[in-house]
């Protein structure tokens, strides 16, 4: 049977047809039952999606100088299955028709490490990595990029990346911030404009053939990126020169621990100048020291001392219970009240308000803060902006300050806080209500930001002056002008902050700081202050100053501050070329 034909072809014939029937259910497994499966493989092997970064915005001055910048650069990456397929692809063609192909990995490492500034050993490490695709510069100049190119080495591409850059460096580096590694705005207006700053990510959804290149033919769904917006600042980028300059000279003259200041128009609440010592440059963010971050003037509350007496000055002056000419006895030098005794700098015995307040008698303010009394005081400084969130709201982290309700306060508080004690503020704070002062008793809300403008330079978001109240009537920040401009003459604690040529009005502090070892204040650490206005009518500008622990025998705020005022105003009177009141009178710098 074994040799019978006809056995052998049916034996044969059902091999050929369990052959076939087996492979007919394959293929409708393939073309049926799994067809979805291996479609959806297919297009992943050959489709594949990019995306195309965005460029943040940038950040200018008020006169168009740039603050802060995106460059374009390329992020180098290396398509390792592309590489690996044309290096074989070209080791065969190199047998075929005898030439010295490139044939090796190491070979591409070896034209391409020069070109990167990488070690030939690190780079051809990476390019033998079993995985798809590596990223092999992540920044790279544009030029770079191009001699790179030109070699034509297999799998090496590139795509459109960004780098943050701050022209001015360490100039306004507190106001303006810095961004993180993942692009995120940190600090400044970096972080509270992120929004308008940061753009969108564009991509595109593509098709490649068996050589792992782009058909851009089959290019869909292509959503190009929308670029950040530009940010305009209120600074003024030469007012900012000035004042981080001149805080470096005083740094360095009374060797101190810090210094701030803040420079503001009275009519508008813009802020033309902001500045911290110490500071940092945004372009080395790779170590900072993170104390050197922080935004003094914003961030950190402090005791104002004498140039707060403004504050109960308007109070007592608005209450109609006292005017300029009013006597204040001045006990002496000595006031004994609530189990304390207050003491002045001289032995002063009956003075005028006027002369109170030139002199900076702290027992004849006092004496006012006690005809106000507590609740008086209190609405007083509320109304000022002091003990408010974010007065400003304008960059991170902004204090109130320290402002504690009438029923919290002790049976001396009302001599402390007319004085600059029991009350924390910070430099903007302080700068918005001399401003008031200044505006005729009109409290602005800070202003940083001006506008917001697109791609095409037109304005999308525009941010106006914005009054917060009346604080006191007309009459009455006039009234308290004219003792402001006592301070600054002759006679008074702040002659060192005059300026030749200008009227200048404003008052000097002198503050004991807190000494963390004992609690209690120091008779070592002190902060000195000058709040002014120049000219003292009519304001042009605000400057505030505060000089953190100056070292050596002069730490008053007339001492150490005024002259810093001093020189920060004639210039930036010079620079905003202000008429001179004397016009005989040259504007110096000291």
């Amino acid at each position: 049977m074994r040799d019978n034909p006809q056995w052998r072809i049916a034996l044969a014939v059902l091999a050929i047809v369990s052959g076939l029937s087996l492979l007919s259910l394959r293929l409708v497994q393939l073309q049926v039952v799994d067809h979805a499966h291996y479609l959806e493989r297919a297009k992943q092997n050959h489709t594949f999606r990019r995306t195309m970064a965005a460029r943040r915005g940038e950040i200018i001055d008020s006169r168009g100088n740039l603050l802060a910048t995106t460059v374009p650069l390329k992020r180098v990456m290396a398509d390792l299955n592309k590489m690996r397929q044309l290096l074989e692809r070209n080791r065969k063609q190199s047998l075929k028709d005898g030439r010295d192909r490139l044939t090796e990995a190491a070979q591409v490492a070896g034209r391409l490490a020069p070109a990167l500034g990488m070690p030939e050993a690190e780079l051809a490490r990476q390019l033998g990595s079993r995985r798809d695709l590596v990223t092999l510069q992540a920044e790279l100049d544009i030029e770079s990029w191009r001699r790179i190119s030109e070699m034509r080495l297999p799998g090496i591409e590139a795509t459109d990346a960004f780098k943050r850059v701050y022209p001015a460096g360490w100039l306004a580096s507190h106001v303006v911030g810095y961004v993180d590694a993942d692009g995120v705005g940190r600090g400044g207006v970096e972080a509270t404009m992120q929004d308008y700053l940061r753009g969108v990510d564009g991509w595109y959804q593509s098709q490649k053939d068996a050589l792992l290149r782009e058909l851009r033919m089959y290019r869909s769904q292509d959503a190009p990126p929308k670029h950040g917006y530009t940010v305009v600042l209120t600074l003024d980028e030469t007012i900012q020169h000035v004042v981080e300059e001149e805080l470096d000279m005083a740094m360095s003259a009374h060797r101190a621990a810090g210094a701030c200041a803040v420079v503001m128009r009275p009519s508008t609440g813009e802020i033309l100048a902001m500045a911290n010592r110490p500071t940092f440059d945004p372009n080395d963010m790779d170590s900072p020291d993170w104390a050197t971050l922080r935004n003094r003037c914003v961030t950190d509350p402090y005791e104002p001392g004498s140039t707060f007496k403004v504050v109960a000055l308007c109070g007592a002056l608005e209450s109609d219970r006292v005017n300029l000419d009013t006597p204040v006895f001045c006990e002496n030098g000595r006031f004994e009240f609530g189990g304390f005794t207050l003491s002045d700098i001289g032995s002063y015995g009956t003075l005028t308000v006027r002369q109170a307040f030139q002199k900076s008698s702290n027992i004849a303010f006092a004496k006012l803060g006690l005809q106000l009394g507590s609740r008086g005081l209190y609405r007083c400084v509320r109304a000022f902006g002091f003990g408010e969130e974010a007065l400003g709201g304008i960059l991170p982290a902004e204090a109130p300050g320290r402002l504690s309700p009438p029923e919290k306060w002790s049976e001396v508080s009302a001599t402390r806080v007319p004085i600059g004690y029991e009350v924390a503020v910070t430099p903007l704070q302080m700068a918005a209500a001399y401003s008031a002062v200044a505006n005729r008793g009109v409290l602005m809300r800070p202003l940083l930001i001006k506008e917001v403008r697109d791609a095409r330079g037109q304005t999308v978001a525009r941010f106006s002056p914005k009054p917060v109240r009346q604080v006191v009537r007309g009459e009455t920040a006039d009234a308290a002008i004219e003792a402001l401009e006592a301070v600054v003459s002759e006679n008074g604690t702040g002659k060192r902050a005059a300026v030749p040529g200008f009227s200048v009005a404003g008052k000097t502090g002198t503050t004991k700081k807190i000494d963390p070892a004992t609690k209690g204040y120091s008779d070592r650490r002190y902060l000195a202050s000058f709040a002014g206005m120049v000219p003292s009518k009519e304001a042009a500008f605000v400057v505030v100053v505060v000089i953190d622990e100056p070292q050596g025998d002069m730490y008053y705020g007339g001492q150490v501050a005024g002259p810093v005022f001093a020189s920060m105003a004639a210039r930036i009177a010079q620079h905003l070329d202000l008429e001179p009141v004397y016009p005989r009178a040259e504007v110096v710098r000291r």
